[in-house]
């Protein structure tokens, strides 16, 4: 029998049967294992791979790999991919088989997996179209706003970068959010497109004149003052055409316009204006102040001889852009002027020049000797007054105009001597001190001299005192009266008798004598009497019916009289001032026309309305009451108190008004009606007035008739009757009394006693018509001024036919107007027609 293999497992023990070979016993061994595994190649990220789906192995980079553990020796193995890599896909190849031996040749393959997104977003503001660009290779062309979208998608990760390749014409085009990194579909980039804007301008050349206008386009208009770059305020679009052109040429030019038309398509700098053409331009301004003849010179050859105030041109203008240099070749005898604003460059017509003259003062005085007494007082020129205690050398505190003359005399005797004075009178050309004043002890009684001044030649003058002497001057020299006084003794002396065609002021001087007195008498004519001055002006309370006024007081002060107070308030219009109105009552000027007269608010409140500035002037009430005779105080006479009135309103011109091109008018009743015509006829007032409201008289015109009573009744215009009487009567005549100081000679008030008694002064009725608005030497042509005559119909007053003579002299017949008032009395401005008549006429006459 073959032998037989038996086999038998136990216990881990195999024993081999082996036919004819026997059997073999021992330990069985175990079976073989491998491992699993192979290579990676494309991986960018991690890939988890299993085999047999249990056996997992995370990659993370490319090479080989091999799973943990072993597979039994013809086990079989499945590698598969578990987790794929982000944006990958990863494959194997020789996965799966049946392990025989350790398997290394499982490949596992990544490829990248493309993921693309689109890059878009919004447009805004589009006008045209606009191509845009994406990573510089892109394009996408947008005609309309709202989203876009480029057609081209990126890369999931890609960056893009969105740039406007070709902006709409006319227009910019700005991106935001335009670049980054693709992670999505990109909606946010926007796109906003604007019309750009363009400046038009250029430079002008060559110009010289004035009132050069540019126009762009028929309506953007721009003026040029000097050479140089413009630029039109309005900015164009981008694409728009522009038209620049001349609308209104220069004066004296002719501009035209190079490269002024085109399309804008950037800043228009290149237009050229260029002008041709000489302007030349006038050198003037105005003078100030002047009294005598000024030359002036401009740019050191053109001369200009003036001599009266006001503008004044150069013959010869200037070329435009030149210079000019204004400078005094050669003064007034008198004074000296500055030139302001006198150079510069002309541009345009220049009237700014600013000449002020002054006139030079120079000091009076001399030496005293063989002074022992006291009381010695010199004065000079009727007014200024010096006491001097003490030999030696004086000097007079006012001084005078170069030019003038000055009269120092003795005008009070020092106690038991007489003073004499030698070199006293002359023309002032540079500091006078050669005045020698000689002093000697009296033998007896003091007596009274006159010095007599300005008697022109020809002339003749006599005075006489209370005693019945007369002296007769034939120039100008002192004389003493032969009789002598008491100590103690009142003095009166008076102008007995005038010259031709002067009037010497004071007419009546009177006084108290101790010593020796010399009085002084001043003649001129109506066109050269002197002005007085005004002092101490300052502020007071208010008064009147007229609200909002300003109110001054000041000290006047005129030749032979004493020094007196004014008071004026002053109305000042809404707006600019279109002149200066004065306004006096009657009598001796006490009191506010506004208050004084029922309806004397009427009369100033309307010209106020009508833009004038309105002052009344008053010589007491209601501000002071120790004045009752107002500006008729003496002794000196009417003549020389009317003085004031004038002076004052030569002060209103210069320091209220204070504007020589704007009228200044004046209108006063009865009594002031008086002061106004003494201001024109014998102290040039016309000078200064463009227009006179004469009312009511003037009763002073003359006084020979209406304190002589000898000229009856005169036929007038405008009255009750068609003749009125022309004597002052007991009513009247007491007003002009207080310019002859009764007070000193209480038995002789001067007009009352002519009047009421028929007692002359000596002199007679010549003595009054000497100290008349009618006196020797009037003026009456008035070619600068207005007179108005207002006459009322029911006033039966001798100032009527009085005023009528005075106006009836006037020989600048064409400025010269009368009327009456029928209703009105004497005080006009109590009817309400009356006032308002008034105020009307100051409106339509008061002009320059």
């Amino acid at each position: 029998m073959k032998p037989f293999l038996l086999c038998c497992i136990v216990l881990g023990v195999v024993a081999f049967t082996a036919c004819g070979g026997g059997t073999v016993a021992g330990t069985t061994p175990p079976p073989p294992t491998y491992t699993i595994g192979g290579t990676v190649s494309g991986l960018h990220g991690t890939v988890v791979l299993v085999d047999n789906g249990g056996n997992s192995l995370p990659l993370t980079a490319n090479g080989t790999f091999k799973f943990p553990g072993t597979v039994n020796s013809g086990a079989s193995y499945n590698v598969t991919v578990n987790t794929q890599p982000s944006s990958q896909t990863c494959d194997v190849t020789n996965g799966s088989g049946m392990a025989t031996s350790n398997v290394t040749n499982v490949q596992v393959t990544c490829t990248n997996v493309t993921t693309t997104y689109t890059i878009g977003g919004t447009a805004s503001g589009l006008t045209g179209t606009l191509v845009l660009l994406n990573n510089a290779s892109d394009s996408l062309s947008i005609a309309t706003n709202g989203s876009f979208v480029f057609k081209t998608a990126i890369s999931s990760g890609a960056n893009y970068n969105v740039t406007v390749q070709t902006p709409p014409s006319g227009q910019t085009c700005a991106v935001a959010n335009g670049s980054g990194k693709a992670t999505g579909n990109v909606t946010n980039i926007q796109v906003t497109c604007t019309t750009a804007t363009f400046t038009i301008g250029g430079s002008v050349s060559a110009l010289a004149g004035t009132g050069l206008v540019l126009q762009n386009n028929g309506g953007n208009n721009l003026t040029i003052t000097a050479n140089g770059p413009f630029t039109f305020s309005t900015s164009i679009s981008s694409g728009s055409t522009y038209n620049v052109t001349v609308l209104t040429q220069p004066s004296g030019q002719t501009c035209t316009v190079a490269n002024g038309s085109g399309t804008a398509t950037s800043n228009v700098m290149n237009v050229q204006v260029m002008c041709s053409g000489t302007v030349t331009y006038t050198i003037g301004g105005t003078v100030s102040g002047l009294t005598g003849t000024v030359v002036l010179q401009n740019n050191g050859g053109n001369n200009l001889s003036l001599s009266a105030n006001g503008s004044f041109t150069f013959s010869n203008p200037v070329s435009a852009g030149s210079t000019y240099n204004v400078s005094v070749l050669t003064l007034p005898a008198t004074q000296s002027c500055s030139v302001a604003n006198g150079s510069g460059t002309a541009n345009s017509n220049i009237t700014n020049i600013q000449v002020t003259c002054t006139t030079l003062t120079y000091t009076i005085g001399g030496t005293v000797s063989g002074l022992t007494g006291s009381g010695l007082v010199l004065q000079n020129n009727g007014g200024n007054n010096l006491a001097v205690s003490a030999s030696g050398s004086f000097t007079f505190s006012t001084k005078v105009n170069a030019g003038s003359t000055y009269n120092v005399t003795v005008f009070t005797q020092p106690s038991a001597q007489t003073c004499t004075v030698a070199n006293g009178s002359g023309t002032a050309n540079s500091n006078v001190a050669n005045v020698q004043v000689t002093c000697t002890t009296n033998s007896g009684n003091p007596t009274i001299s006159v010095n007599v001044s300005g008697l022109g030649s020809g002339q003749s003058v006599q005075l006489s005192d209370d005693k019945g002497d007369v002296l007769t001057f034939n120039s100008n020299t002192t004389l003493i009266f032969a009789s002598t006084y008491t100590s103690g003794a009142n003095y009166a002396v008076n102008v007995s008798s005038q010259p031709s065609t002067q009037a010497c002021t004071p007419t009546y001087f009177a006084g108290t004598i101790s010593s020796d007195v010399t009085l002084t008498a001043t003649c001129a004519s109506g066109a050269t009497r002197p002005l007085g001055t005004v002092s101490g002006v300052s502020s007071v309370a208010c008064k009147g019916s007229i609200s909002n006024g300003v109110c001054q007081q000041m000290t006047v002060s005129c030749p032979g009289v004493p020094n007196v107070l004014a008071f004026v308030k002053t109305n000042s219009p809404s707006g600019t001032s279109k002149g200066t109105v004065t306004y006096g009552t009657g009598t001796d000027g006490n009191g506010l026309y506004d208050s004084i007269f029922t309806f004397g608010d009427t009369a100033v409140q309307n010209v106020l309305n009508a833009g004038y500035t309105t002052v009344q002037i008053s010589w007491g009430t209601p501000f002071n009451s120790s004045q009752p005779n107002g500006w008729v105080q003496g002794p000196g006479g009417v003549l020389a108190a009317a003085c004031r009135y004038a002076t004052v309103t030569k002060w209103i011109y210069d320091n209220v008004q204070n504007n020589t091109s704007l009228p200044m008018c004046a209108t006063a009743n009865s009594g002031g009606a008086g002061a106004l015509a003494y201001a024109l006829s014998q102290y040039g007032s016309s000078n200064i007035l463009s227009m006179a409201e004469v009312t009511s008289g003037p009763p002073t015109g003359r006084l020979d008739w209406g304190c002589g009573c000898q000229a009856g009744k005169v036929a007038v215009s405008c009255g009750a009757t068609t003749t009125v009487g022309t004597c002052f009567g007991a009513a009247d005549s007491p007003v002009w009394d207080s310019a002859y100081s009764p007070s000193l000679n209480p038995g002789n008030p001067y007009c009352s006693n002519a009047a009421v008694h028929s007692v002359l002064p000596p002199g007679g009725l010549d003595y009054f018509l000497g100290d008349s608005a009618e006196a020797p030497g009037a003026t009456y042509n008035f070619p600068n001024t207005f007179v108005n005559l207002v006459f009322g119909g029911q006033d039966t007053s001798s100032a009527i036919p009085i005023g009528q003579d005075w106006f009836n002299h006037i020989t600048s017949t064409s400025k010269t107007g009368q009327e009456c008032i029928a209703d009105a009395p004497h005080s006009i401005a109590n009817a309400a027609d009356g006032a308002a008549q008034i105020a009307t006429d100051i409106i339509n006459h008061c002009t320059k």
